[in-house]
């Protein structure tokens, strides 16, 4: 087959590997597109013809750390698309100075998200891109107590001289990105959209089993992968009907399906007739709506 190719895993081995590029709809909340790739492209220039296969006209690219580097920036920027691009806190495109002040009159303002509070200031890289610093002051909280801890227990690397030099570190996120049009709140909550997409990656892997194949030819390997789409939007419609109907806490589609498979139909003189239900499934498809008692 020509997908598979000898690349670098994740886990830093390498081995045969196929590159799935998938599009996530936040405002459907769903997964509308997939494209398998070789395992050996990992470059972002990718991201383009994805995008004119699907027909997206408005959207994000959100990408790792890892991916953070200039000659990455410099091909998005090139294809003309938007991105938002977490840095990691040692960048040198980050500006500190307000943080180290602490002078919170000194931030551009703050926003609220999720219950808390978030401060911001940002600083024009160029004429396209800006790199927005954020600061979750709960985060902060938790991030020294963690590194006081490991102080306490002698964990290597670990120095109180150090968490002073970082201290003005914790809690934040700073985000490089290009879209100007998107206040600050904006472009943190299209940052924190990438949860999502992990989540619906998780998914793929672990609840559809879709993490190998072992299809043996390139036609197969594309029907598997199809298969495998159709599953993971059944994954979310029924998330979502249990989202509307406020059932997610209580049931997983992974439930709704083990109490789907106990409903049978029967076929007597040529007609179907729903064979007996219990009252916990019963009472369960009535409040989703998908079951009627006639």
């Amino acid at each position: 087959m020509e997908l598979p190719k000898f690349s670098k895993t994740k886990f830093g081995t390498y081995d045969d590997m196929i590159n799935l590029m998938s599009i996530f709809s936040v405002k459907q909340q769903m997964p509308v597109y997939y494209r398998l790739l070789p395992g050996n492209i990992k470059d972002v220039s990718a991201f383009k013809i994805c995008l004119q296969e699907s027909g997206v006209k408005d959207a994000t690219v959100i990408i790792d750390k890892g991916f953070a580097s200039k000659s990455n920036i410099e091909v998005l920027e090139k294809e003309s698309l938007k991105f938002i691009i977490p840095l990691h806190r040692n960048s040198s495109l980050i500006d500190y100075e307000k943080a180290k002040k602490g002078d919170k009159r000194l931030f551009d303002g703050y926003f609220q998200y999720e219950g808390r509070y978030i401060w911001y200031y940002s600083n024009a890289v160029d004429e396209k891109k800006s790199v927005t610093l954020f600061l979750d002051e709960e985060l902060r909280n938790r991030e020294e107590k963690d590194y006081l801890n490991r102080i306490e227990s002698k964990s290597e690397n670990y120095s109180l001289e150090k968490f002073h030099d970082k201290r003005h570190t914790f809690g934040t996120i700073a985000i490089i990105h290009n879209d100007k049009d998107k206040s600050a709140q904006q472009t943190y909550s299209d940052y924190k959209t990438r949860g999502q997409v992990e989540m619906m990656i998780d998914t793929l892997k672990n609840v559809v089993d879709a993490d190998k194949t072992y299809m043996q030819n390139q036609q197969t390997l594309e029907g598997w992968m199809f298969v495998n789409l159709i599953a993971l939007k059944w994954y979310y419609q029924i998330l979502n009907l249990l989202k509307k109907h406020e059932l997610n806490k209580k049931f997983s589609p992974a439930d709704f399906w083990s109490f789907l498979a106990e409903v049978k139909m029967v076929k007597i003189n040529d007609n179907w007739q729903r064979a007996e239900v219990i009252k916990k499934n019963m009472t369960l498809m009535q409040k989703l709506g998908i079951l009627h008692i006639t």
